[in-house]
């Protein structure tokens, strides 16, 4: 602070509590008056910011600040204004609960690094049974009841103003996220809104806004009004059209939606919808399409406690796989959240920190460089103990003291949280979520769950595999990521190196321990061959050995049961690029089978498979996907190439991984013509399906021009190829399926019988005439690709 005669300046924002106090510590002007006089000065969003600075400082001001803001607020009288008040009231009323949080989890001894997680946990509206520590649970306990507790000062201010002037304000929202806010920070209040103290004009901001606004924008509004009170949400929705203008919307959001309509179940109201997926090139990715159509649905319908909403393809067939069945919602409004809710429950635990106290950034930096080379020296010393099993009490004792140590300091961490910028978030914007401190984790993870563990007479390999070689090693990549080591003008430490090596090393040991042939008894004795600094590493050599050697030991095992069965087979290896801890060996296997012709394809896979799946399973940490392709000629044939991992499935895509090793395939133009053409002809049949439900559909007109433009392009391939029985009988099928999904577009022929639906009957159900079909359409082709004379014969006999 500088003094210049009668003029006070500061240059640094941690001084403006001295300027304020210097300047008002002898009147006047007296703080109100200067309060009073800035607050008419500040533009509208920086209300918030300013209001939450001078009741942080001067708590005892609350009464004044509430008056002067309804004041300003009656001058202004823009939703702007309005929702930067009540936000910063809410903040000041939260940093009371915050305290009162603090002083739970303290009495109950939750460690700072847990605090966050703790409040997050307290905030869920859900708790599913999960075991906790005891002082966490407690906390928990004490804390979610408080967790939607009143806001007094923004209370106050909504009270005094009343409902019909709220209603005005909203009233006045002329675009989604003023609304958005607004609604926002009135949460929680249970205030009734609607039309009818003062109703809404049809030429107003808000209902014109409503009228015009998507599916997704009016299901954001509604979402958030909920959380004022249902009855807001219902005035709302009732205003934007009621219930066929919201099923309009959807069916604007998607072409597919063929189905949708309110259903009454066990008393409730759900929202019900059907989408057809045509197509994996219109809809790539369905199963995120119907999880972002449900929440868009429910959130529209405030009345709903819940939707039903599934994919079906053409023909009204699931998305069945094996199991599995694909492309279903029925999400539960108590696990949708607007995006209000979501920003301020990410603010609440990060206002509480900043309560208790959170580190500086520089602070945490130079703690974390100590913590981490504490680590690495811990982890080396108990690793080479576990290892050796020297069983020195002395040795023990120290590494106990050493874990006690380190637990108490990383329990200490708490992450830097950026004051200003956290006070200042709107109430729809976008608050940094409370990250997982990974180093802190990584040190607990070792010293709470890795160490006894190691210790324990009944320890759980398996298990130890996937959190040393996944969890730890993950961790470790993240701490050093993380950290803000240029604080301190230093790289990421070398110990978190280090630490990866030993975690890398001490995961091939217990994978083989879970997996493979070693014990610990041979640990011991591997460990003591040679100097004990490096036994750990020693040891994992050793098991890396072991597994490979088992690996060679399977496949052998595997040739001879191949030729048992009448199998010349042949078969590759090569090592994992990024293998996920449960994969032991990290080796992957391709396996070919020489074929005279790829009739005998189906029966040699069956053979293979059968031999595969007598592996134990539970003897490999697990199996990575097997290759299986046949090897016609000394070469590969992509287009049957099959994976093989719980079950059978086309993976040409696998195959191509694979090339360098087993070579390039056979060259298959007539196969991947037909492919083409059908695959295009299946998609321009499922958009006919989908026009005969949803014939106002005109956006796909496109994807329409690209499957014509596909078909005819892998049509005029076929035809270019040379001329020959087979091509010839091939392209008139092809032209003949062609007509077929031409004229499903001119004269309906019910959904059920179109090509889309057959195909996609035969690819659940595995039989269907369409699927026959092409699997025949395809089956010659490819032989004609190969061998064109045995083609002939074949299509001859046929």
């Amino acid at each position: 602070m500088h003094i210049d005669g009668t003029q006070l300046t500061g240059l640094h924002q941690l001084r403006s509590t001295a300027l304020s106090v210097a300047v008002h510590d002898v009147p006047p002007p007296a703080l109100q008056d200067s309060v009073e006089t800035i607050l008419a000065m500040f533009d509208d969003v920086q209300l918030q910011s300013f209001i939450v600075g001078v009741l942080s400082d001067v708590p005892t001001l609350s009464d004044f600040v509430v008056a002067r803001s309804l004041v300003e607020l009656e001058r202004r009288n823009t939703p702007e204004a309005w929702t930067a008040t009540l936000q910063a009231l809410r903040i000041v009323d939260f940093q009371q609960t915050a305290s009162r949080w603090s002083l739970i989890l303290e009495k109950h001894g939750v460690q700072p690094a847990l605090r966050s997680v703790t409040l997050q946990l307290a905030l869920l509206k859900n708790k599913a049974d999960l075991d906790l520590r005891p002082e966490i649970t407690a906390a928990v306990s004490e804390i979610a009841p408080d967790s939607s507790g009143p806001s007094p000062l923004r209370d106050e201010l909504v009270h005094t103003a009343g409902i019909a002037e709220l209603s005005d304000v909203l009233a006045t929202c002329s675009d989604v996220p003023s609304a958005l806010r607004l609604l926002g920070v009135l949460a929680g209040t249970n205030l009734r809104l609607s039309d009818a103290i003062r109703p809404w004009p049809q030429d107003c901001s808000l209902v014109v806004m409503l009228t015009a606004a998507s599916g997704e924008q009016l299901g954001d509004i509604l979402a958030a009004a909920m959380d004022v009170s249902l009855e807001t949400a219902v005035a709302l929705y009732e205003a934007a059209g009621g219930q066929e203008s919201v099923f309009n919307r959807l069916r604007a959001h998607t072409p597919f939606l063929v189905e949708v309509s309110v259903v009454e179940r066990a008393d409730e109201l759900v929202g019900y919808a059907r989408l057809m997926h045509i197509s994996d090139r219109a809809i790539p990715d369905i199963d995120a399409v119907v999880r972002t159509f449900a929440r868009i649905m429910l959130r529209c319908l405030p009345q709903c406690l819940s939707v039903d909403v599934q994919a079906l393809l053409p023909g009204e067939v699931p998305l069945h796989m094996g199991d599995l069945t694909s492309g279903i919602s029925q999400l539960s409004r108590r696990y949708d959240h607007a995006t209000t809710a979501v920003t301020w429950n990410r603010m609440r635990p990060q206002i509480t920190a900043l309560t208790s106290g959170a580190m500086q950034p520089t602070e945490r930096a130079l703690i974390a460089r100590t913590l981490v080379a504490d680590a690495c020296r811990y982890l080396d010393q108990l690793t080479r103990a576990w290892c050796v099993s020297r069983g020195r009490p002395e040795e023990a004792a120290e590494i106990e003291s050493q874990r006690q140590a380190l637990r108490s300091r990383a329990d200490k961490l708490t992450l830097p949280i950026d004051r200003a910028d956290l006070f200042s978030v709107a109430a729809d914007g976008t608050a940094p979520a409370p990250r997982n401190d990974a180093l802190h984790t990584l040190i607990q993870g070792i010293v709470d769950n890795l160490t006894p563990e190691l210790q324990s007479l009944d320890p759980g390999w398996a298990r130890l595999v996937g959190f040393t070689g996944d969890t730890l090693r993950k961790l470790a990549a993240r701490t050093t990521e993380d950290e803000r080591w240029d604080l301190i003008d230093e790289a990421a430490p070398l110990e978190l190196q280090q630490m990866d090596e030993m975690l890398a090393d001490l995961h091939a040991v217990l994978a083989e321990l879970a997996w493979g042939d070693l014990t610990p008894p041979a640990i011991v004795s591997i460990a003591r061959e040679g100097p004990y600094k490096t036994a750990l590493h020693r040891v994992a050599d050793r098991a890396r050995d072991s597994a490979a050697a088992q690996l060679t030991k399977r496949i052998e095992q595997l040739r001879a049961a191949a030729h048992d069965e009448g199998l010349d087979i042949q078969v590759w290896v090569r090592p994992m690029d990024e293998p996920a801890a449960h994969e032991w060996p990290p080796e992957q296997i391709a396996i070919g089978v020489r074929q005279s012709a790829i009739h005998e394809w189906a029966e040699s896979l069956a053979k293979l498979t059968a031999i595969l799946q007598t592996y134990d399973q539970s003897s490999d940490g697990g199996r990575p996907p097997i290759l299986l392709v046949p090897l016609v000629a000394g070469r590969p044939v992509r287009a049957l190439a099959r994976q093989i991992q719980f079950s059978i499935l086309p993976n040409p895509e696998l195959f191509d991984t694979w090339t360098e090793q087993l070579g390039q395939p056979h060259d298959t133009p007539l196969t991947d013509a037909v492919s083409a053409a059908h695959q295009a002809l299946q998609g321009l049949s499922g958009l006919a399906a989908l026009t005969e439900r949803r014939p106002d559909v005109t956006s796909l007109q496109e994807f329409a021009d690209q499957e014509q433009s596909r078909f005819l392009a892998a049509f005029h391939s076929i035809t270019e190829l040379d001329d020959s029985q087979v091509v010839d009988a091939v392209a008139r099928h092809v032209a003949a399926l062609g007509e077929r999904v031409q004229g499903e577009f001119g004269e309906p022929v019910g959904v059920s019988d179109t090509l889309a639906a057959g195909i996609a009957t035969g690819t659940v159900t595995g039989s269907s005439v369409d699927m026959t079909d092409l699997d025949r359409l395809l089956t010659i082709s490819l032989q004609w690709d190969l061998d064109p004379e045995l083609a002939t014969r074949l299509l001859s006999d046929t």
